[in-house]
C-alpha cells in the first residue's frame, strides 16, 4: 500500500493521524493521573470507579468524574 502512488499521501496522513491520536490519549491520561496525585487520589481506584459508572452517567455532569470531584 505504501507505494501505490495516489494512496501514498493518504496512507502517510492516516499514519500520522493515528500516532497523533495516541499521543493525545497518553497526554490525557497523564493529566488525569497528575491530577490524582495532586489531590491525593489513588489513580487505580479512581479509574476503576470511573469505568464502572461512566456508561450510565449523564453527559452534562461529566465534570463530576474528574479526580478532584469524584468521591471514592
Amino acid at each position: 500500500m505504501k507505494g501505490d502512488g495516489l494512496l501514498t499521501p493518504l496512507y502517510d496522513h492516516l499514519v500520522k493521524l493515528i500516532i497523533a491520536q495516541g499521543y493525545l490519549r497518553a497526554a490525557m491520561f497523564y493529566s488525569f493521573f497528575g491530577t490524582c496525585k495532586k489531590n491525593n487520589v489513588n489513580p487505580y481506584e479512581w479509574l476503576k470507579k470511573v469505568l464502572e459508572i461512566i456508561p450510565e452517567y449523564p453527559a452534562n455532569k461529566i465534570g463530576d468524574l474528574l479526580p478532584q470531584n469524584l468521591k471514592i
